[in-house]
């Protein structure tokens, strides 16, 4: 996931779709994978940390 991004962390904030996941999500149905979407993508790159999603005011904001 990270040779999508250059190894850096994007930081962005009130969002369900990215032309980030876009990318990766048609890149995996290229590979075959038919129950996927951009949304589904989204999220997981938020939880593995590739996506920093917090809110200002939460406790895990971090600025860049």
């Amino acid at each position: 996931m990270w040779r999508f991004t250059g190894r850096h962390v994007i930081y962005e904030t009130g969002m369900t779709t990215s032309s980030l996941s876009d990318a990766i999500a048609a890149d995996l149905k290229m590979y075959g994978m038919r129950f996927i979407g951009t949304t589904i993508v989204y999220a997981y790159l938020q939880s593995i940390g590739v996506i920093n999603a917090y809110e200002p005011g939460c406790f895990l904001h971090r600025e860049r």
